[in-house]
């Protein structure tokens, strides 16, 4: 039980939940365990739900809410940031979306809100990274693109 090993590990477990919007989400440890997590415990960027990571659980837990939290968060479930790499398909800018496409041939979209321009052009090569979208078919989009 990581209960009684708080602040020891590794752990190993699988991503459960991410929020982007807010970087934090849920590892599901080997043990049954939901360890929550933040975006700091692994220096950025996202965790790919459904993959496994190695974890510590911080010697301190949630003043109010008694959660144990991860820490030293790697493995294949860590997306950084700029990871991917893709070039401009198409871009509709009056509607302010388009598509990237990856070296393997698969699309991601782009919504203008995550340019750090906030512009784009077909053609153009740019990094980001990649949320699944689960209520949207599991449809990819594109988040910190640069």
């Amino acid at each position: 039980v990581l209960s009684e090993q708080s602040g020891t590990g590794p752990f190993s477990g699988t991503v459960k939940l991410w929020v982007s919007g807010r970087s934090m989400g849920i590892i599901l440890s080997n043990e049954g365990e939901e360890i929550h997590v933040h975006s700091s415990a692994f220096g950025g960027g996202s965790l790919a739900v459904g993959k496994p990571v190695t974890f510590d659980v911080r010697k301190e837990v949630h003043i109010k809410s008694k959660k144990k939290i991860a820490s030293n968060v790697q493995g294949e479930g860590v997306v950084k940031i700029g990871q991917h790499q893709g070039t401009i398909k198409a871009w509709i800018g009056g509607k302010g979306y388009g598509f990237a496409e990856l070296e393997d041939g698969t699309e991601v979209y782009i919504h203008r809100s995550e340019l750090s321009d906030g512009h784009c052009l077909s053609g153009k090569t740019v990094y980001f990274d990649i949320e699944i979208q689960e209520h949207a078919s599991g449809r990819k989009l594109a988040k910190n693109v640069t």
